[in-house]
């Protein structure tokens, strides 16, 4: 099962919410620093919780804050489970 730290998720549950939604958006949502919001989106993406949309990526903070981000369907009960886990603590 996938670990992830409070900022992923935190991002995670913003997303699946949101569906498709702009790194900079979700960081008005969240109120992560650019660098904190790119960390915390590189293991939802590795995890292929979330997809990236277009040719930016995660390559800087600014790319992060341009690119759409979408959930992926197939992930989405375990997305789910982590982030119910989560307020169970």
């Amino acid at each position: 099962m996938a670990s992830l730290d409070d900022n992923a998720r935190r991002v995670l549950q913003v997303i699946y919410t949101h569906g498709m939604i702009r790194g900079r958006d979700v960081q008005r949502i969240t109120k992560l620093e650019d660098a904190d919001l790119r960390q915390a989106l590189s293991p939802l993406v590795s995890q292929s919780f979330i997809t990236v949309s277009g040719d930016v990526g995660l390559e800087t903070d600014q790319s992060a804050l341009s690119a759409y981000f979408a959930p992926l369907p197939s992930k989405e009960a375990e997305a789910q489970f982590v982030l119910r886990s989560s307020t169970e603590h």
